[in-house]
């Protein structure tokens, strides 16, 4: 989670700076900091707001997703490709989150 978190507070920050998107910027970091918050419970044992915070942020790509698909948003490869990746990565991480509480209370 905090690599996740890490990955949008630098695409807020490229948006600001190199690709130069500065609507973008603000949501992605807001999406950078609910994660780092997230990976703040997770370590202390509070799975469900690392759970939730996992799941706006996936909701959060979606939309963004939606917007560049729209047109509305700038259409980069590098911008699409972060998306694309960070969205897998984000199921992933709620997979396996949802799959070692399920583990955990079978046991």
């Amino acid at each position: 989670m905090i690599i996740e978190a890490a990955t949008f507070l630098l695409a807020s920050l490229a948006h600001l700076t190199v690709e130069w998107e500065p609507g973008a910027a603000g949501p992605e970091a807001l999406i950078g900091v609910v994660m780092a918050v997230g990976a703040f419970f997770a370590f202390r044992g509070r799975w469900a707001v690392a759970l939730g915070t996992s799941a706006f942020a996936a909701f959060g790509t979606i939309v963004g997703l939606t917007i560049i698909s729209s047109g509305l948003g700038p259409k980069s490869v590098p911008d699409l490709t972060y998306h694309a990746l960070i969205l897998t990565t984000l199921i992933v991480s709620i997979v396996l989150m949802v799959r070692s509480r399920q583990a955990l209370s079978r046991s």
